[in-house]
């Protein structure tokens, strides 16, 4: 017989443990999280020599808490004594919230299909299947790399699977895509002695928009430019979109859109982000926007299917991107509202103002517009 619960969480990363730290917090009890691997997987998936890019700095106490924390009286700076975090120490941190709440998490449990019945969905995992009124999906995007329509892209290393520069053989190595990831692995292969050359469509190093959503993190502008200090500057060619990757021997060849080819020994590596997990596996709970991400309500809550609720780095509102952890731990309490308000269940004020009193709660996201004179 399968276990009955109010409300499911589809994984266990910083949405899920930050939504559930939420719920426990008001003492609402019947909800479990269900979580493919272990806690924080995703992060401790990530390449050795890769760092958070928001940084951490214990600003508790003064009404806007540690950019990377999931619950306003925790800090990853204050833990680990550090302003960027490894994926390993993030995901120690996420370890340790998870405990000091008594989080139910079921972990090794992978989803594997959610079926609408009239009243409350069924959860099918590879161990047992549970059913709940409401599903919260925090999936994140991690484990599906974007290979952006990319032909013979199985001959291309996406840049999550490269865990160390070191494991790369060869000089001279052609890096597919112009943002975060890319200019974080282009300035790693460069700062080790590696030649690089950038091949995107367009670049966040060109980018004047104040949102770090669209344009490039303040530590990633400076190890670029810390890299073409150290030697000649990295090329960067724009306007040149990836198309086919074939090989001839030990010869790569990669064609881009615009007609040009350029031949390598090494295979591409691209960095051309993720895709929401839910695109891959629950797509028949969704509609979906042209950009991959999911369509939802202003309570993130799916267009076709009720009570199936988002959280996390997917998470889209027009121009208003939610991919950072402090922009999506603001929709925790939003959607606990929501569902309390269907269930007739009291929530405690002192809970409510606590987070509103420290910028993690936000219900209105039109006013979300990221403007800087200088």
């Amino acid at each position: 017989m399968s276990k009955h619960y109010k409300v499911a969480i589809i994984g266990a990363g910083a949405a899920g443990i930050g939504m559930g730290c939420l719920l426990s917090q008001f003492n609402w009890n019947d909800f479990i999280i269900l979580e493919q691997e272990t806690i924080g997987n995703s992060f401790l998936h990530w390449p050795e020599y890769t760092r958070f890019i928001t940084p951490s700095f214990t600003t508790n106490g003064f009404g806007f808490p540690d950019l990377n924390a999931i619950v306003p009286d925790t800090s990853p700076a204050y833990t680990f004594g550090k302003e960027h975090l490894s994926g390993k120490e993030y995901a120690t941190y996420l370890k340790g919230v998870a405990t000091y709440y008594e989080l139910p998490i079921k972990e090794h449990s992978q989803v594997t299909l959610i079926k609408s019945q009239p009243t409350f969905y069924v959860i099918k995992t590879d161990q047992t299947t549970y059913t709940a009124n409401y599903v919260v999906m925090a999936t994140g995007e991690y484990g599906y790399p974007h290979m952006a329509d990319i032909q013979g892209n199985h001959l291309a290393r996406h840049y999550s699977d490269i865990q160390n520069i070191d494991q790369l053989q060869g000089h001279h190595f052609n890096v597919i895509g112009g943002n975060e990831s890319a200019i974080d692995l282009a300035t790693n292969l460069y700062l080790n002695g590696k030649e690089v050359n950038i091949y995107t469509d367009h670049t966040g190093l060109d980018s004047h928009v104040p949102d770090p959503s669209i344009n490039l993190a303040p530590i990633t502008k400076e190890h670029w430019q810390r890299a073409n200090r150290y030697r000649q500057n990295i090329p960067v060619y724009t306007n040149h979109q990836l198309k086919f990757i074939d090989k001839t021997q030990e010869t790569y060849r990669l064609t881009f859109t615009n007609g040009e080819q350029i031949t390598s020994a090494t295979p591409p590596l691209l960095a051309t982000g993720f895709e929401p997990i839910i695109k891959r596996q629950f797509y028949h709970l969704f509609d979906f926007m042209p950009n991959g991400k999911p369509l939802l309500t202003a309570q993130d809550e799916s267009t076709c299917a009720k009570n199936i609720f988002v959280i996390g780095p997917s998470v889209q509102h027009n121009q208003v991107i939610l991919c950072y952890i402090y922009k999506f731990r603001q929709r925790f309490l939003p959607i606990i509202e929501t569902i309390a308000q269907r269930e007739k269940y009291p929530l405690n004020p002192k809970i409510i103002s606590w987070y509103q009193q420290n910028a993690m709660a936000m219900n209105e996201l039109d006013p979300c517009c990221v403007n800087c004179h200088c």
